[in-house]
């Protein structure tokens, strides 16, 4: 994403297929979110950010109407899916 951040942001195919269709202001606010993620994807320093009761350490990132469902292993963030609260 950025050169200086701390961990990259790699965006998994499955949720490429989630921008499609989302307004232009939505996704540059969650580009924006994940840029700002880059720099510490952990719970504790962001409101907007919550640990998910899984298996596997999982994290969602709330933006508006929409969450962004992330991993984050070794130095990288890996977003899983982009999905709507309203749906």
């Amino acid at each position: 994403m950025q050169s200086g951040s701390k961990f990259t942001v790699v965006i998994a195919k499955s949720a490429r297929k989630d921008f499609e269709g989302l307004p232009q202001n939505i996704v540059e606010r969650i580009f924006a979110g994940l840029q700002r993620l880059s720099t510490n994807p952990f719970p504790g320093t962001w409101k907007a950010i919550r640990r998910l009761r899984l298996k596997e350490p999982t994290y969602r990132l709330r933006i508006s109407d929409y969450r962004v469902i992330y991993r984050v292993q070794e130095r990288k963030i890996f977003v899983l899916k982009i999905v709507s609260k309203k749906t």
